[in-house]
């Protein structure tokens, strides 16, 4: 049950993730210079990286108690 939600939360999260790594790319490509937006691409850019952590930890985490409980 566990693997399956973790599963469900990957598979939602990753695309999610690659879209918002795209839009922080259109971001720095139409920012042309201006400071403020950059900051705003900058932003979007770490944050999706934040939560493509936090994915794939999530999914790791869940992966080794699955195989833990397994072992027992």
């Amino acid at each position: 049950m566990v693997q399956k939600i973790a599963n469900a939360i990957t598979a939602i999260g990753i695309p999610f993730v690659a879209i918002f790594i795209v839009w922080a790319g259109f971001l720095f490509v139409t920012a042309q210079g201006d400071e403020k937006r950059l900051e705003q691409a900058k932003k979007t850019l770490q944050w999706a990286l934040i939560g493509g952590a936090i994915v794939i930890g999530a999914y790791a985490l869940s992966a080794a108690i699955v195989n833990f409980a397994k072992s027992l």
